[in-house]
């Protein structure tokens, strides 16, 4: 069977065109298709509060999976809460579980402004994420001003800030960024209840009566 030789400038034949379009498909379909969501989860937190904490995470909606090997997010908040660390605790699983150095802060001290990071250990490679699935990218402590109100907003900072990368290192696209709201309860004033106005009612009769039983004395001798 005589093979067939494709010269340059000629057209493929049928077998490996149509080969190429699948390919070409499938890249496609594994960029196109994945809509990846960065995600600041709500909190509450009381005012004058230390060691809160809250999580941001990374959720695959589209149909078609995605290797992440690295990524960072920064986050911005008002002057009333202080973030103090991060660490790799998160609630869902870590995005590169084990097999990470992170994730690393580049703040020089505790405020309004943080970027965490953190890269894939092994080159050329990465996590891979399926449809509807849920990663954690930080767990992130914070502090709470004595006078800090409700609500306060976390910040999720678009690019350079906030940014995701596959195994050879080029730029995946965040289709959405979702901020996060960190909820301060308030504490009422109780209101003087009806037991303690009818106590101090019968306080005040007891003490009556006691008086009149002290002068009754007195009037009789005189």
């Amino acid at each position: 069977m005589q093979k067939q030789i494709v010269r340059p400038g000629s057209k493929l034949g049928p077998c490996c065109a149509a080969m190429l379009a699948v390919g070409l498909a499938m890249l496609a379909s594994r960029s196109a298709n994945a809509d990846l969501v960065v995600k600041a989860l709500s909190t509450s937190a009381a005012a004058g509060s230390t060691g809160n904490a809250f999580d941001v995470t990374l959720t695959n909606t589209g149909p078609a999976s995605v290797t992440i090997s690295a990524f960072a997010f920064e986050l911005s908040v008002g002057p009333s809460i202080t973030l103090t660390d991060v660490t790799n605790a998160t609630a869902s699983p870590y995005i590169f579980d084990g097999l990470g150095f992170g994730p690393e802060l580049t703040f020089d001290s505790p405020g309004q402004n943080m970027t965490a990071s953190d890269f894939f250990s092994i080159a050329f490679a990465g996590t891979t994420i399926g449809t509807a699935a849920t990663v954690g990218l930080g767990h992130v402590f914070f502090d709470v001003a004595a006078s800090a109100s409700s609500p306060q907003t976390v910040t999720i900072v678009a690019g350079p800030g906030t940014s995701l990368s596959d195994e050879n290192a080029t730029d995946v696209a965040i289709n959405a960024l979702v901020n996060g709201t960190i909820t301060i309860p308030t504490t009422a004033v109780p209101a003087p209840s009806a037991a303690l106005g009818g106590g101090a009612l019968l306080c005040m009769l007891a003490t009556g009566i006691w008086i009149r039983r002290r002068r009754r004395p007195i009037a009789a001798q005189a």
